[in-house]
Order: C-alpha cells, then sequence, then structure tokens
C-alpha cells in the first residue's frame, strides 16, 4: 500500500523542510513523520501543533513533500487547508516556523494562535 492517501492538505517552504529534516537528524530518525494539527487554546481561539512521530494514525490524511511524511486528523484539515508553512530562524522573537493559513481570520502576535473566518 502507498503512503500517500490524499491530496496535500498544506505545504511547507523550503525553509520549513530543512528545518524538519535538521529536527529528524537530531532524534537520529530521519523516518520520523511530522504531524500538523489543530488544538483549541491559545489567545486567538486555536493553536497551532507540530510533533514528529513514527506511525500515522487510523484517521490520518498523509502524504509526502520532498520525501517527509505530514499526517494530518481529519478535524485539523478542513482549517489548515492551503495552509503554508515556513521557518525563519532570524526574527526578533528568535525565530520559529511560521503559519500563513488563508482560513484564519486572525493570529495572536505570537503567530502560532488564529480564529477561523466563520467562527
Amino acid at each position: 500500500m502507498s503512503f500517500v492517501n490524499c491530496e496535500p492538505v498544506l505545504t511547507l517552504t523550503p525553509a520549513a523542510i530543512s528545518r524538519v529534516r535538521y529536527l529528524q537528524s537530531k532524534r537520529s530518525k530521519p523516518s520520523l513523520g511530522l504531524r500538523v494539527g489543530v488544538k483549541g487554546g491559545g489567545c486567538s481561539g486555536f493553536s497551532y501543533v507540530l510533533k514528529l512521530e513514527d506511525a500515522q494514525r487510523h484517521a490520518d490524511l498523509t502524504w509526502e513533500q520532498e520525501d517527509i511524511r505530514i499526517f494530518v486528523d481529519g478535524k485539523s484539515a478542513e482549517m489548515l487547508q492551503g495552509l503554508v508553512i515556513d521557518f525563519n530562524l532570524a526574527n526578533l522573537m528568535g525565530g520559529g516556523f511560521l503559519f500563513h493559513n488563508p482560513n484564519a481570520s486572525k493570529t495572536c502576535g505570537c503567530g502560532t494562535s488564529f480564529d477561523l473566518k466563520d467562527n
């Protein structure tokens, strides 16, 4: 069975891909996949969740981008559709992943919390 089971929900920029590969290498597990999700909370209503994981879960949407396995749960997929994840090492807040979500009506100052347009 092929790993890819859906069209991509989100994309990673080259800088984000480089950072994920760096994090995989720090754990000495280049086969780890990137889980991207959403949870309730944060100052704007929802927060992004990024984790490295060994395997997909039963109901995950899954695909690969440049050999990086990406897992998104079905509930998060709608809120993340069209998301672009970037990485910037040198910003005033110390750097980190940046989220460009076309579904967000507002984001907080730290950039990891958002609210949806139709909320």
